[in-house]
């Protein structure tokens, strides 16, 4: 084969290494992450006690839907 021919392939920097294997380690933890949430393992139930992160989460969402739905909802007076 003539050398002309010849595809030179450039080896990735360590940094471009570290960069793909992130992405590949990311991209594994989101799938699991999707997959962990689909197969309702676990029990999301109010009757059982959460993991600590799982209130905080929960908390927070609890929180922020509650702050969005109730936007341009006057409060009646009270007193009547």
């Amino acid at each position: 084969m003539p050398e002309s021919d010849v595809v030179k392939v450039r080896q990735l920097t360590r940094w471009q290494r570290i960069g793909v294997a992130s992405l590949f380690v990311a991209g594994a933890l989101f799938l699991g992450g999707i997959v962990f949430i689909l197969s309702g393992i676990y029990n999301i139930g109010a009757a059982r006690e959460h993991w600590s992160i799982t209130n905080f989460i929960i908390t927070i969402l609890r929180d922020r839907s509650i702050s969005v739905a109730s936007n341009g909802v006057e409060v009646p007076n009270l007193n009547d």
